[in-house]
């Protein structure tokens, strides 16, 4: 009788811990981790939130997360642009601490662009390639030093 019940305990045990990773579509979470958004099919066109300085000459700049955030944690910086093009945020006051930011730390940049960026992931990051569609919310003028 008590090798029953520990075959049983140990049964019901197993489907607990396999449960979530048996539920359709798959999550992520306690007990076991799924990883779906690495394992969907996400598609190959990205939108993304960044801040671009332009210099004098109209080239574009990739800025640094310490620029973009005041930290070095690429993470917080890609919130910080999202937060900022959101319908609650205010891309015209993150444009005025990025342009801050830039001024005190990367010289040559003149102005700031709060963009909206549409890319093909692959070709991006394989090439280099520029964004398929560039949608400016916000400019400002980076300050004199």
């Amino acid at each position: 009788m008590r090798r029953s019940w520990r075959i049983a305990a140990l049964v019901v045990l197993a489907m607990v811990v396999a449960w979530p990773a048996l539920r359709r579509p798959p999550t992520d979470g306690f007990p076991l981790s799924t990883y779906p958004m690495f394992a969907t099919d996400r598609g190959r066109e990205a939108r993304v939130a960044t801040a671009v300085g332009l210099t004098a000459h109209g080239e574009r700049v990739r800025l640094s997360p310490e620029l973009l955030a005041g930290t070095d944690e690429p993470m917080i910086a890609v919130g910080a642009a999202r937060d900022a093009v959101s319908d609650a945020g205010s891309p015209e006051t993150w444009c005025a601490e990025v342009a801050r930011r830039v001024a005190a730390g990367r010289p040559g940049v003149e102005r700031i662009d709060v963009v909206v960026e549409e890319h093909d992931a692959v070709a991006h990051f394989a090439d280099d390639a520029d964004p398929l569609a560039v949608d400016v919310r916000a400019t400002c003028d980076v300050p004199a030093r």
